[in-house]
């Protein structure tokens, strides 16, 4: 059960400046478009943006449809389905950049890169299906299964409007305890580095002779240890939600305080080494 709801809403009201512009191949007709400046929410999606990048460039660009938008940072492709946050902390924190830079682009959209959409409808879907895991894993699919159409369409409306009391007066039932417990039943995980995306079974309390609560260094160094043996830990700083995590937070605190709305913990791995 969260202890710190302040903490919890200040997490929600996270937010990174981006400047908008677009793939000047892209440009039709004369004049060059004014750059485009919005303030992103850390747990919204890029293509909740879309209509205000469409209003904005209409008139410079030729015909296009708006599932045919897509965004990039430095040459790479964005991942819509990954939180703006996510994104952010994964290829822009170690350089602080402010604003984002980021290009738009009205066709030729990455197939080999980032999984299609046609409609806006399969953005609330991937929310949803990220929720709905995430209370498999914290309490067997229990709380989500017993909720009304009405009270996921309300997680999913007070993310678009970034409502905070009205998404918490339904999302405070998926942060308590599995059965009666203090603690969920797996802690909701994904790990990032800037090629990969690893997902391991976390309980939060240790499974050992002497149980005691996970900390984040046990999770990471399980997934170094079976996926990233190459490359030494001590190189890397975990960031979770623009925060620089000590190695021995808790993972049950973290899982409460600081997941995103779709109530996964997303910890972006930053290479220290990519600095020098």
């Amino acid at each position: 059960m969260v202890s710190d709801l302040p903490t919890v809403k200040e997490v929600w009201n996270g937010s990174v400046m981006a400047r908008f512009t677009p793939a000047a191949h892209e440009i039709s007709g004369s004049g060059k478009p004014p750059p485009f400046y919005l303030m992103l929410q850390r747990n919204s999606y890029l293509p909740l943006i879309n209509d205000k990048i469409k209003k904005h460039f209409a008139q410079y660009i030729g015909e296009f449809n708006e599932s045919d938008i897509w965004y990039d940072y430095d040459g790479r492709p964005l991942k819509w389905h990954h939180p703006i946050g996510v994104l952010w902390d994964l290829l822009c924190y170690d350089k602080q950049t402010t604003p984002i830079e980021i290009t738009v682009h009205f066709k030729d959209f990455p197939v080999e890169s980032i999984i299609c959409y046609h409609q806006m409808d399969a953005i609330e879907a991937n929310f949803m299906s990220m929720l709905k895991e995430a209370d498999h894993l914290k309490h067997r699919g229990q709380v989500m299964n017993n909720m009304n159409k009405s009270q996921h369409k309300q997680l999913w409306n007070s993310l678009k409007n970034n409502n905070f009391d009205q998404f918490w007066s339904i999302n405070s039932k998926l942060m308590e305890g599995y059965e009666g417990t203090a603690v969920f039943k797996y802690i909701p995980l994904r790990v990032y580095t800037k090629d990969h995306v690893f997902q391991r079974l976390v309980s939060p309390i240790s499974e050992t002779e002497n149980p005691s609560e996970t900390c984040l260094n046990d999770c990471l160094s399980s997934i170094f240890k079976q996926c990233l043996s190459s490359q030494k830990l001590e190189n890397f700083v975990a960031v979770i939600q623009g925060i620089e995590v000590p190695p021995n937070s808790k993972m049950q605190w973290l899982s409460e305080h600081l997941s995103n709305a779709d109530n996964f913990l997303h910890v972006a791995l930053i290479n220290n080494n990519d600095n020098l």
